[in-house]
């Protein structure tokens, strides 16, 4: 048996699996459309009645996540089987725990709600970096028409799901519920629950250059593309808000739509050079990560730390701006690198030119 012995005697040696990097791309302080389907395009989240439970605990999941998380809304819907948002955050890394927590929490609801089990999300959220105001009109009109444009109600905020239409017209903030399990366990777990609830109020947050105007005047300009919206496809057939409803969520639908996600968006008379320098910027700011990770994989922590470092900032051979000890974590996880990703000159998104001349407020010389 010495070739048995051989075999069994012999190290062991490991591969590393070679892994993708996401395109995935947040710069700080820009709004990002997010967007993530359910796997094989089930309808997870056809709410089981107009008004009820279910979505209200739905906005309570966003509004804990953008309490703990820091992370902005702008607009957020959630069809019955996918969901889109707008969402920004000046820290690091923010977006990606919003999201982590947010696909969590609706997967446990609607495993609860309809007894179901199993994975709910086709992998991870997809992102891309909106970097003028024009792909920002674009996307929150996108978000906005969504269920009109896919034929299931004639107007957008008839969509009984998780949508904040009426809240933008009105200048309202969603109201949602937080079930406080720790204080449901302390009292020992009673048969009814209704006492535990909390009350969460998810804030929503204008685009860039409407934040320092008066909210009537973003109103106005959710009302209009509201309306542009409802004039676009006022001739398209309706499934209606009955039947939508009726669907199954165990529904599984022959051929799942897939599109194009790209790193970034612009659509501005400055895209291509915007795009330019953030694809050129993304790049060289990715490959010094990498080159710092496949240091640490190869040398240890040592590679890029020196003793005479900074003691907050030890990672010196990485490009100022990154989030240093995350990046290296994330780099092992294959979870998305978070940095500046923009060249420091880069333009700030500006007011576009078809909104008419900027409202000139009190206070504003």
């Amino acid at each position: 048996m010495p070739a048995l012995n051989e075999s069994l005697g012999r190290r062991v040696r490991y591969r590393a699996k070679k892994r993708n990097p996401r395109h995935r791309c947040m710069p700080r302080g820009h709004w990002v459309h997010v967007s993530s389907r359910v796997v094989r395009g089930r309808y997870a989240f056809v709410p089981p009645e107009e008004g009820g439970l279910f979505v209200l605990l739905m906005w309570g999941i966003i509004g804990r996540a953008q309490i703990r998380y820091g992370v902005d809304v702008a607009i957020a819907v959630v069809a019955s089987n996918h969901l889109h948002c707008l969402l920004r955050s000046d820290r690091p890394g923010a977006i990606s725990a919003f999201m982590q927590y947010v696909k969590a929490g609706f997967a446990r609801l609607t495993h609860k709600t309809y007894e179901t089990s199993g994975p709910v999300w086709d992998g991870p959220f997809r992102a891309s970096t909106i970097l003028d105001v024009e792909a920002e009109e674009f996307w929150f009109a996108y978000i906005l028409a969504h269920l009109t444009k896919d034929g299931v109600t004639p107007r957008p905020n008839q969509w009984p799901g998780l949508q904040c239409v009426d809240h933008l017209l009105n200048g309202t903030s969603p109201r949602g519920l937080w079930f406080d399990y720790q204080a449901w366990d302390d009292k020992g777990r009673p048969d009814d629950r209704t006492p535990f609830y909390r009350e969460v109020i998810v804030k929503l947050t204008p685009l860039t250059g409407w934040e320092r105007y008066p909210a009537e005047r973003y109103r106005a300009f959710c009302k209009k593309v509201f309306d542009n919206v409802v004039a676009d496809h006022a001739d398209k057939h309706f499934v209606g808000v009955p039947a939508a409803l009726a669907i199954s969520p165990m529904y599984e639908p022959a051929e799942v739509k897939r599109s194009r996600c790209p790193a970034f968006s612009a659509m501005g008379p400055l895209a291509d050079e915007l795009l330019k320098a953030a694809y050129e910027a993304r790049r060289e700011g990715t490959g010094a990560v990498m080159a710092a990770v496949a240091k640490v994989v190869e040398r240890g922590r040592a590679a890029v730390t020196h003793d005479d470092a900074d003691p907050e900032h030890p990672w010196t051979d990485l490009p100022d701006g990154f989030d240093y000890p995350p990046v290296i974590n994330d780099a092992f996880d294959d979870a998305p690198i978070v940095g500046p990703f923009l060249p420091p000159d880069a333009p700030l998104p500006r007011w576009p030119a078809k909104w008419g001349d900027p409202p000139r407020v009190i206070g504003d010389g």
